[in-house]
Protein backbone atom coordinates (compact mmCIF):
# COMPACT_ATOMS: atom_id res chain seq x y z
CA UNK A 1 0.00 0.00 0.00
CA UNK A 2 3.13 2.47 1.04
CA UNK A 3 4.49 1.95 -2.78
CA UNK A 4 1.17 2.60 -4.33
CA UNK A 5 1.06 5.90 -1.92
CA UNK A 6 4.25 6.64 -3.09
CA UNK A 7 3.06 5.76 -6.65
CA UNK A 8 0.49 7.92 -6.53
CA UNK A 9 2.06 11.15 -5.33
CA UNK A 10 5.01 10.99 -8.08
CA UNK A 11 2.01 11.00 -10.53
CA UNK A 12 -0.04 13.95 -9.30
CA UNK A 13 3.65 15.57 -8.74
CA UNK A 14 5.23 15.12 -12.03
CA UNK A 15 1.58 15.21 -14.03
CA UNK A 16 -0.34 18.59 -12.41
CA UNK A 17 0.40 20.94 -15.82
CA UNK A 18 -2.64 19.58 -17.55
CA UNK A 19 -5.55 17.76 -17.67
CA UNK A 20 -5.43 14.10 -19.37
CA UNK A 21 -9.07 13.57 -21.22
CA UNK A 22 -9.90 10.20 -21.87
CA UNK A 23 -11.61 8.13 -24.78
CA UNK A 24 -10.15 9.67 -27.60
CA UNK A 25 -10.75 8.63 -31.03
CA UNK A 26 -6.90 7.51 -31.61
CA UNK A 27 -6.11 10.27 -33.80
CA UNK A 28 -4.66 12.30 -30.97
CA UNK A 29 -7.98 14.11 -30.95
CA UNK A 30 -9.63 12.75 -27.02
CA UNK A 31 -12.92 13.63 -26.34
CA UNK A 32 -13.13 16.42 -24.16
CA UNK A 33 -10.43 18.45 -25.77
CA UNK A 34 -10.71 22.21 -25.52
CA UNK A 35 -11.09 24.00 -29.08
CA UNK A 36 -7.27 23.83 -29.83
CA UNK A 37 -5.83 27.02 -30.73
CA UNK A 38 -5.71 27.62 -34.76
CA UNK A 39 -2.48 29.53 -35.01
CA UNK A 40 -1.15 26.70 -32.69
CA UNK A 41 -2.36 23.99 -35.24
CA UNK A 42 -1.71 25.86 -37.90
CA UNK A 43 2.25 25.96 -36.56
CA UNK A 44 1.87 22.44 -36.02
CA UNK A 45 1.20 21.61 -39.48
CA UNK A 46 3.74 24.37 -41.14
CA UNK A 47 6.66 22.59 -38.67
CA UNK A 48 5.47 19.16 -39.77
CA UNK A 49 5.93 20.00 -43.28
CA UNK A 50 9.36 22.11 -42.99
CA UNK A 51 10.79 18.86 -41.34
CA UNK A 52 9.65 16.21 -43.72
CA UNK A 53 11.17 18.23 -46.55
CA UNK A 54 14.54 19.58 -45.02
CA UNK A 55 17.55 17.06 -43.83
CA UNK A 56 17.38 16.79 -39.98
CA UNK A 57 20.77 17.90 -39.11
CA UNK A 58 21.81 19.77 -36.56
CA UNK A 59 20.10 23.39 -36.59
CA UNK A 60 16.41 21.17 -36.70
CA UNK A 61 16.49 20.13 -33.49
CA UNK A 62 15.54 23.29 -32.03
CA UNK A 63 12.49 23.01 -34.51
CA UNK A 64 11.68 19.44 -33.77
CA UNK A 65 11.58 20.09 -29.99
CA UNK A 66 9.01 23.41 -30.86
CA UNK A 67 7.11 20.62 -32.70
CA UNK A 68 7.07 18.26 -29.57
CA UNK A 69 5.84 20.46 -27.37
CA UNK A 70 2.98 22.41 -29.70
CA UNK A 71 1.50 18.57 -29.85
CA UNK A 72 1.48 18.17 -26.28
CA UNK A 73 -0.14 21.52 -25.50
CA UNK A 74 -3.08 20.63 -27.78
CA UNK A 75 -3.11 17.48 -26.02
CA UNK A 76 -1.90 15.39 -28.43
CA UNK A 77 0.17 12.90 -25.61
CA UNK A 78 0.48 10.23 -28.12
CA UNK A 79 1.89 12.03 -31.08
CA UNK A 80 3.99 14.07 -28.84
CA UNK A 81 5.29 10.92 -26.91
CA UNK A 82 6.70 9.76 -30.27
CA UNK A 83 7.86 13.03 -31.34
CA UNK A 84 10.39 13.25 -28.18
CA UNK A 85 11.50 9.28 -29.05
CA UNK A 86 11.98 10.37 -32.41
CA UNK A 87 13.87 13.13 -31.45
CA UNK A 88 16.05 11.30 -29.39
CA UNK A 89 17.01 7.97 -31.90
CA UNK A 90 17.86 11.69 -34.02
CA UNK A 91 20.09 13.41 -31.98
CA UNK A 92 20.80 10.91 -29.15
CA UNK A 93 24.19 12.81 -28.03
CA UNK A 94 22.78 15.99 -27.58
CA UNK A 95 21.03 17.44 -24.72
CA UNK A 96 18.61 18.29 -26.51
CA UNK A 97 17.56 15.03 -27.72
CA UNK A 98 18.54 13.34 -23.99
CA UNK A 99 16.05 15.61 -22.66
CA UNK A 100 13.17 14.55 -25.24
CA UNK A 101 14.02 10.96 -24.21
CA UNK A 102 12.43 11.96 -20.43
CA UNK A 103 9.94 13.70 -22.01
CA UNK A 104 8.62 10.97 -23.53
CA UNK A 105 8.96 8.35 -20.61
CA UNK A 106 7.01 11.59 -18.84
CA UNK A 107 4.01 11.02 -21.49
CA UNK A 108 3.94 7.45 -21.14
CA UNK A 109 3.00 7.82 -17.95
CA UNK A 110 0.89 10.10 -17.81
CA UNK A 111 -1.14 7.90 -20.55
CA UNK A 112 -0.64 4.93 -18.52
CA UNK A 113 1.95 2.91 -20.15
CA UNK A 114 3.38 1.99 -17.87
CA UNK A 115 5.89 -0.76 -19.57
CA UNK A 116 6.66 1.79 -22.12
CA UNK A 117 8.12 3.97 -19.37
CA UNK A 118 9.89 1.81 -17.37
CA UNK A 119 11.53 0.93 -20.90
CA UNK A 120 12.61 4.25 -21.54
CA UNK A 121 13.23 5.05 -17.59
CA UNK A 122 15.99 1.78 -17.25
CA UNK A 123 17.40 2.85 -20.85
CA UNK A 124 18.38 6.03 -19.45
CA UNK A 125 19.74 4.51 -15.91
CA UNK A 126 21.87 2.36 -17.98
CA UNK A 127 23.57 5.07 -20.83
CA UNK A 128 26.83 6.96 -19.47
CA UNK A 129 25.73 9.99 -21.92
CA UNK A 130 23.03 11.31 -19.34
CA UNK A 131 24.29 12.85 -16.09
CA UNK A 132 24.64 11.36 -12.07
CA UNK A 133 21.36 13.30 -11.73
CA UNK A 134 19.17 12.47 -14.37
CA UNK A 135 20.24 8.65 -14.49
CA UNK A 136 19.76 8.38 -10.30
CA UNK A 137 16.18 10.00 -10.90
CA UNK A 138 15.97 7.25 -13.96
CA UNK A 139 16.43 4.55 -11.72
CA UNK A 140 14.51 5.38 -9.11
CA UNK A 141 11.27 5.63 -11.64
CA UNK A 142 12.20 2.61 -13.16
CA UNK A 143 12.15 0.57 -9.83
CA UNK A 144 8.79 2.36 -8.95
CA UNK A 145 7.34 1.34 -12.12
CA UNK A 146 8.53 -2.32 -11.47
CA UNK A 147 6.64 -1.82 -8.30
CA UNK A 148 3.63 -0.78 -9.55
CA UNK A 149 3.30 -2.99 -12.25
CA UNK A 150 4.47 -6.02 -10.27
CA UNK A 151 1.43 -5.04 -7.60
CA UNK A 152 -0.81 -4.63 -10.82
CA UNK A 153 -0.20 -7.90 -11.92
CA UNK A 154 -0.80 -9.36 -8.40
CA UNK A 155 -5.02 -10.44 -7.77
CA UNK A 156 -6.15 -8.57 -5.23
CA UNK A 157 -6.30 -10.79 -1.76
CA UNK A 158 -9.91 -10.63 -0.16
CA UNK A 159 -10.33 -8.72 2.96
CA UNK A 160 -10.52 -10.42 5.95
CA UNK A 161 -14.34 -11.23 7.16
CA UNK A 162 -14.23 -9.79 10.56
CA UNK A 163 -17.07 -12.21 12.08
CA UNK A 164 -14.60 -15.23 11.17
CA UNK A 165 -11.82 -13.25 13.41
CA UNK A 166 -14.62 -12.68 15.87
CA UNK A 167 -15.56 -16.63 15.38
CA UNK A 168 -12.27 -17.41 15.93
CA UNK A 169 -11.65 -15.69 19.11
CA UNK A 170 -14.52 -16.92 20.50
CA UNK A 171 -14.27 -20.75 20.34
CA UNK A 172 -15.83 -21.32 17.45
CA UNK A 173 -19.08 -19.52 16.89
CA UNK A 174 -21.68 -22.42 18.58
Amino acid sequence: MASRARFIVFALVTFVTAPVYGGGDGAGDPVGQPAGDPELTRRVRELTELLRTRPLDQAASPQFKELCEMRERLFQFHEAARCNEQLFETWPNVPIGRDALWRAAQLHVRLEEYEIALDLYARMALDPAFDGSRRRDARSLAAMLRRHLRERKTPPQPAPDPDRRRIARSGGGR
